[in-house]
């Protein structure tokens, strides 16, 4: 990496934390994580019109000599690749995490927290596709959401006690 690489992300983060929406402590609401050998990504919160949403960017290095049909923008430094906005279920909590599929799989998987009307917090998930094809429009799409999990309360008032 040159140090215009390490400028360029600078530069992106702090235009993330001037305009990240604020968590419930007044602290931008952003996440980075680690994606393979040197991938990773930024996400953050934003107020778009319908409500929350996450917005994202995936930084990903060109691939090994050996895959040379993928050229990417960024020659031999990192690529920046869009994350298309997420809109968050309504009830948000303002809890949202990423992490990636391990060291050879390009993937993301985003979970994020939302209370339903009757108080039930769910657990939902996103699969972020993390494939590069090299062209310089890309944009990364994600699945649509699936409930992972609910809260203990949630699952003890559906579960009988034992008699």
């Amino acid at each position: 990496m040159t140090a215009t690489d390490y400028t360029n992300v600078n530069v992106l983060l702090d235009q993330i934390v001037a305009n990240a929406a604020p968590d419930l402590n007044g602290h931008p609401s952003l996440q980075v994580a680690q994606l393979g050998a040197g991938n990773f990504a930024i996400m953050w919160l934003e107020n778009g019109a319908a409500g929350p949403e996450l917005h994202g960017v995936y930084y990903t290095l060109p691939p090994d000599a050996a895959a040379l049909e993928v050229v990417l923008p960024g020659g031999d430094g990192w690529t920046a690749i869009p994350i298309a906005p997420i809109p968050l279920h309504a009830g948000f909590t303002g809890e949202f995490h990423l992490a990636g599929l391990g060291e050879d799989n390009p993937d993301i998987v985003l979970t994020y927290t939302a209370t339903d009307v009757a108080g039930t917090t769910g657990v939902y998930a996103r699969h972020i596709e993390g494939l590069a094809n090299g062209a310089p429009e890309q944009v990364f799409g994600s699945s649509p959401d699936f409930l992972v999990n609910t809260t203990r309360q949630a699952i003890k008032r559906a579960v009988p006690s034992p008699a």
